[in-house]
């Protein structure tokens, strides 16, 4: 384990921002949306808890872009980190290799390691590869046929009716959702969407997480948390702002927060798989 109890920061950040009532998911394209955190210098995306992490810095700091870059990476580039700026902490998992006291056979354990990245804002002499948003671009939400065509993709049983709750049925194997034209909102229809689509990832013939959990329960709440994160991460990926009803899970995710630091990694990990899952294709962590 690095000095820094990198777990606890992280959850400590994420509760911070849950108890002022408006999770962190929800903040990063409010202004000026530029999307998901990506390696300037790679062109990458970040994933998992780093994609929160990384989130977080930017809304608090007001950085301009969600373009994130290492100090050899930078000098590669032939630029320079602006003096007195402070590196932001990511981290990823190292592979320790480690003998066994009892049998004295070799095992292998996940070491959570943190990497220092900075914002393009904190560079000099890379301001060309800022991307900005054009002021001729398309209004945020447009991509509305790609959405259709990962619904269709999925291959879930959907169905449409009248109804006043969207829900995942795990028993059945099925999603119900209300009419389209139930929705205020085309991202109110997506965003609730992909939540119900993330549930249908946890069925044991896709991604195999449980899902019967009592409603009340930390179980319940740490697979809605799940939920939320994925739907916001394709929600971006897709290009447009994730809208959800997410006041009724607060009270529950600071609880299972608080409890234990290592949740919102898990969490965000498996938001990760399920996204993946439903875009069908693997973006890799950025170190």
């Amino acid at each position: 384990m690095c000095k820094k109890d990198i777990y606890q920061e992280v959850t400590n950040q994420i509760i911070s921002d849950l108890e002022k009532g408006l999770p962190i998911w929800e903040k990063p394209w409010k202004k000026g949306f530029m999307g998901f955190p990506t390696n300037a210098f790679s062109k990458s995306f970040y994933s998992g808890v780093n994609t929160l992490i990384l989130w977080l810095r930017q809304s608090n700091t007001g950085f301009e872009t969600s373009q994130w870059i290492t100090f050899l990476q930078v000098k590669k580039l032939g630029g320079s980190i602006k003096k007195g700026e402070r590196a932001t902490q990511i981290v990823f998992y190292k592979k320790l290799v480690i003998n066994d006291k009892e049998s004295e056979e070799e095992k292998t354990i996940p070491l959570l390691k943190t990497h220092a990245v900075f914002n393009l804002s904190q560079t000099e002499g890379l301001k060309h590869l800022i991307k900005k948003p054009s002021s001729k671009e398309k209004p945020l939400f447009q991509d509305v046929e790609k959405a259709e065509q990962l619904i269709k993709q999925s291959k879930a049983d959907i169905s449409f009716a009248p109804i006043d709750r969207a829900c995942y049925q795990p028993t059945e194997d099925k999603i119900l959702m209300p009419k389209k034209e139930q929705f205020k909102t085309q991202e109110g229809f997506y965003s609730t969407m992909f939540h119900e689509l993330t549930h249908w990832t946890a069925h044991k013939l896709r991604l195999d997480r449980p899902i019967k959990n009592k409603q009340g329960s930390k179980a319940y709440a740490f697979e809605e948390l799940i939920a939320e994160l994925s739907a916001s991460f394709i929600c971006c990926h897709l290009g447009f702002e994730y809208s959800t009803q997410h006041s009724a899970y607060i009270k529950d995710w600071l609880e299972v927060l608080k409890e234990d630091k290592k949740a919102i990694f898990r969490a965000s990990s498996q938001a990760q798989k399920a996204t993946e899952f439903i875009l069908g294709n693997v973006q890799g962590e950025v170190s």
